[in-house]
């Protein structure tokens, strides 16, 4: 779902729904156009973000239901996020930052990921990730 890409921390904008505005062009084409948007690419770029506020409002709501239905933190507690480095618990931990930010009650986060040492993943990504938005780990 390409929605879900913007909770991606390697996609720190909005990812365009038109490839082509971000193409490169052919060899010996010039564009005269390149950095405009017509008006129905800004009426897609609009919908996309009502499409993808609404989600993330549904996902918040949701988890923050579960959270209170069945007690699962208390004013106090050091909540563990379990990363993989998929995008479900990258999402997981943006949901509950965004929980963090705005609940009743003061409650810390704290990173963890067992390095599988998976062939082509860079072992820097989660912990510069992490660095970056002030999360312990």
């Amino acid at each position: 779902m390409q929605d879900a890409a913007i909770f991606d921390p390697r996609c720190r904008e909005a990812p365009h729904l038109n490839p082509a505005v971000d193409a490169a062009p052919a060899a010996g084409e010039v564009r005269a156009t390149q950095g405009m948007h017509s008006r129905s690419d800004k009426s897609a770029d609009a919908t996309a973000r009502r499409e993808l506020n609404r989600l993330h409002k549904k996902l918040r709501r949701q988890a923050g239901n579960a959270i209170v239905d069945y007690q699962m933190i208390n004013a106090g507690d050091r909540v563990m996020v379990c990363l993989s480095g998929g995008k479900d618990s990258y999402t997981m931990l943006e949901l509950l930052r965004s929980l963090q930010r705005s609940a009743p009650i003061s409650f810390s986060l704290v990173a963890v990921n067992l390095d599988q040492k998976q062939p082509g993943f860079p072992e820097h990504v989660l912990p510069d990730y992490l660095d970056s938005i002030g999360v312990d780990y």
